[in-house]
C-alpha cells in the first residue's frame, strides 16, 4: 500500500524541527531537558523530551536525544541525530 503523498509544506516544516533539535542540544548539550530554541516553530510545545544514557566501561549521564511534540494528528518523534550512539 503506499504512503501519504509528499507534501512539501510539511517537509519544511519537519525540518525546522529538526534544526531546532540540533540547537536545543547545542546550546546546552549537558542539559537532558533542554528549553526551546529560538528556532523553535512557533505554536508548539515539546510534551516530553527523549533522554538516552550511553555506557561503554562506565555509565555516562543521561543524554538529550530528541523530543516528542503534540500536534499533527499525533504525538510526533523528533530525534537529535547529532548526538553519537554507541552499538
Amino acid at each position: 500500500m503506499p504512503g501519504p503523498a509528499f507534501n512539501a509544506n510539511m517537509a519544511v516544516l519537519y525540518g525546522r524541527f529538526v534544526q531546532a533539535a540540533y540547537t536545543m542540544y547545542g546550546n546546552n548539550p549537558n542539559n537532558p531537558t533542554p528549553l526551546p530554541s529560538n528556532d523553535f516553530p512557533a505554536g508548539y510545545q515539546p510534551t516530553a523530551w527523549i533522554q538516552m544514557q550511553d555506557f561503554v566501561l562506565e555509565s555516562l549521564s543521561p543524554t538529550f536525544y530528541g523530543l516528542l511534540l503534540a500536534g499533527f494528528g499525533g504525538l510526533q518523534t523528533w530525534r537529535n541525530s547529532s548526538v553519537p550512539s554507541v552499538a
